[in-house]
């Protein structure tokens, strides 16, 4: 109990010195946010209320069949639940449902609430039920939502609980929900949601009333609580969930929210909310171009999902209650997508957030005997390729985060490389030096497991283990091995040597369309995918002029089958920004030495693929890596590649960015003479000295000071020397 109120108290502490910070600030930053972007289109964000990382989100479902649950243009709202996943390509959470009535409805009631109905900001949501005079709002802490549903004068008020509703879609495969709740109190209710879509999974959740309720079981579908409402009547109602246990559920309740002051919650979740995003101070540029940074700051920050309770107790990958060290657990780890942008940004700016998903991957490993791939809950879904806690773990390592257990991290790292149970083929990889076709997306398989290996042997060599550095620099070579050099593709081989789709291979065959080598792809657009060694590609295309030749022709090329990259295909050619394998490939002109190709495409991209409306962003937002790539492009660089701590720099959208980092230091950005037309580097300095190199040091950003761009109307000779390029594995003497 002494620890529970220790922790109370240090929880007050800390919003106390939030509030300040932000009474202090002469800005809000939650007005640049538009919790609506990409609330209508496959983005699949949704206008939940949410803390920064939170656990709880209670916000509406209109759309269980939507990775979200929520598609703005759909009027019918079901209820308003408590869990979300935000922009996935599939589906499952979205439980605890509730809907405010009058006139004794049933479970399965639904309303219509139009978009012109909704609101919200930053931890707060709004729904207006015109049907039946009532106005739902609901504001949230970590764990622990508190409802304020004002009704009209009603004899005949209840609150659906709905227990049987939820997202259930993934990927073809239609889950079922269901659970069981009690009465404990007038005022008190608790239970469980059980859902099967995409990986099963309970939430145990405690529901206070602010009044006496009468509760009516109607068994595994829920219940509902009946009252009645004098006019202007608000009634409340608090929510807290915990995937351990309804006694967890209810300490979370306990200890985060012990009173009932709706305004005072929905002021703390705005000044906590303005404090994260107050990291980042963007100076310049459209209304537009704010709002659609400030919202991606916001969706940075959605996942990923605090998934232990307030007691440090949490659901391990073995289905075992176990407890933290202190660190927060997360969950909602979509590896595959976030460990190209978001992660780096984490290390940037909430590098205490990226130290505990380091620590939550210590945590599965010790749990599981494997860190995690893409976690939902407490399981892995095991849906995309690549093992990225190989990658995650040593470049937050190489970029200055400690206090995990090193040696730990390596071993894990070092088993997915080294022992069966992780990568698919991996017999293959190890025997051949590649996946062999006719395994399932061999080509994917065989480039991102050389680049895993590439970090792996980034942190060995960190770590002083030169042998075990050696044998992982060999392995980050074996995407050579699937190169054609008469087509100049990455091809899949079987296990003869021979190249697959010998007499039907064509570049622009989407993975299910034909060919079935490349992951969520073709092979234009694997091409790009050897981040450690772009001058080796530029070495087997034939040099320099043939390389950005060869991207000139990328962005450019029609056809193709691959689904939502037809929305985009006539501005970029196989360019396919709206999914992640290629994101990264814009920024290779900088290897080419044509940094001014690389200004002209990310300014396009961020100006044609990010938009501030409901459709707002080309394709899944997929748990903050869209919205991680427009930040840092925004800002002027990217990260390329990991473990090596250094970003390319591309073309910065505003006039000033100032980084507010956690050490206390502060780097500011600024590009002069700054448009849209003078979209080109023609100068930088780094601290008032002169730097040509198109890269950023990793040091130049953390260590604070200043960094200035020129800009200009036409391209210039900055950044095109030799020796001004990007790290890659082989030099340009081999």
């Amino acid at each position: 109990m002494r620890g529970l109120i220790r922790m109370k108290l240090k929880l007050i502490s800390l919003l106390c010195v939030a509030l300040a910070q932000v009474a202090a600030a002469a800005v809000d930053y939650t007005d640049r946010v538009n919790v609506f972007l990409g609330t209508n289109s496959a983005a699949q964000c949704s206008p939940v209320a949410i803390r920064p990382f939170g656990m709880i989100s209670p916000g509406p479902l209109n759309s269980p069949h939507s990775p979200s649950g929520y598609q703005s243009r759909i009027k019918d709202l079901i209820g308003f639940n408590h869990t979300h996943l935000q922009g996935t390509g599939c589906g499952s959470y979205g439980l605890v449902v509730m809907l405010p009535t009058t006139g004794n409805q049933e479970l399965g009631t639904t309303v219509e609430v139009p978009e012109s109905r909704q609101s919200g900001e930053p931890g707060y949501y709004k729904a207006v039920i015109d049907s039946m005079d009532i106005t739902a709002e609901m504001t949230c802490t970590k764990r622990a939502a508190i409802h304020r549903y004002t009704f009209p004068q009603s004899d005949s008020a209840r609150v659906l609980i709905d227990l049987s509703k939820g997202v259930n879609w993934a990927r073809h495969k239609r889950g079922s929900m269901d659970g069981a709740m009690r009465q404990e109190s007038l005022t008190t209710l608790s239970g469980v949601a059980h859902t099967t879509a995409w990986r099963e999974h309970s939430t145990y959740f405690c529901m206070e009333f602010s009044k006496p309720v009468t509760f009516t079981d109607k068994g595994e579908q829920g219940g509902y609580a009946s009252f009645t409402t004098s006019e202007g009547e608000a009634l409340l109602v608090k929510v807290s969930i915990s995937y351990v246990s309804e006694a967890n559920a209810k300490l979370n309740l306990q200890t985060e929210l012990d009173h009932w002051d709706f305004d005072a919650v929905r002021a703390e979740a705005s000044a906590e909310w303005n404090l994260q995003l107050a990291k980042i101070d963007a100076q310049g540029g459209t209304p537009d171009q704010q709002i659609n940074f400030y919202t991606a700051l916001y969706h940075l920050m959605f996942h990923p999902q605090t998934f232990n309770d307030v007691n440090g107790e949490y659901l391990g990958m073995d289905g075992k209650v176990h407890r933290t060290d202190g660190h927060t657990h997360y969950s909602v780890l979509s590896l595959w997508d976030t460990f190209r942008a978001a992660h780096p940004l984490y290390t940037l700016i909430n590098p205490d957030v990226q130290l505990d998903v380091i620590k939550t991957m210590l945590d599965d490993y010790r749990d599981s005997g494997w860190g995690p791939k893409w976690k939902l809950a407490n399981k892995d879904t095991q849906i995309m390729p690549g093992t990225w806690c190989d990658v995650v773990i040593p470049d937050s390592y190489i970029k200055g985060i400690r206090g995990f257990d090193i040696e730990e991290a390596y071993e894990l790292v070092k088993k997915n490389a080294t022992v069966p149970g992780r990568r698919r083929g991996f017999e293959d990889y190890v025997e051949l030096g590649y996946v062999a076709h006719p395994e399932y997306i061999n080509v994917t398989r065989t480039l991102e497991h050389a680049y895993c290996d590439f970090n792996i042997a980034r942190f060995a060599d960190a770590l002083g283990k030169s042998e075990d550095a050696d044998l992982f620099y060999r392995a980050s070579e074996n995407y050579k091995k699937l190169w054609d050099s008469e087509t100049r593709f990455f091809r899949g081989r079987d296990r003869s040597g021979q190249w697959s789709y010998a007499e039907s291979f064509d570049p622009l065959t989407y993975t299910g369309k034909g060919n079935n080598d490349y992951c969520e792809g073709n092979a234009w657009q694997w091409t790009w995918h050897v981040m450690q060694d772009t001058q080796s590609l530029i070495n087997l295309m034939g040099g320099d002029a043939a390389f950005e030749a060869r991207l000139d022709e990328f962005l450019s090329t029609q056809g193709g089958d691959s689904g939502g990259h037809n929305d985009s295909s006539k501005e970029f050619g196989q360019y396919w920004h709206g999914n992640e394998p290629d994101q990264h490939a814009l920024y290779a002109y900088n290897y080419a030495g044509a940094p001014a190709k690389t200004a002209k495409w990310v300014r396009k991209v961020m100006e044609k693929e990010y938009r501030n409306d409901t459709w707002g962003i080309n394709g899944n937002e997929d748990a903050g890596q869209m919205s991680a790539w427009y930040l840092f492009s925004a800002m002027g660089f990217y990260p390329y590649m990991h473990s090596v701590p250094e970003y390319t720099i591309g073309s910065p959208l505003f006039d000033e960015v100032t980084l507010n980092l956690p050490n206390g230091k502060t780097c500011v950005i600024t590009a002069n003479n700054n448009s849209a037309e003078n979209m080109y580097v023609q100068s930088m300095t780094i601290n008032g000295q002169a730097w040509d190199k198109n890269f950023l040091p990793h040091d130049a950003l953390i260590d604070g000071g200043s960094i200035e761009f020129v800009m200009g109307p036409k391209p210039s000779t900055w950044g095109t020397a030799v020796n001004a390029r990007p790290f890659s594995m082989t030099s340009r003497s081999e």
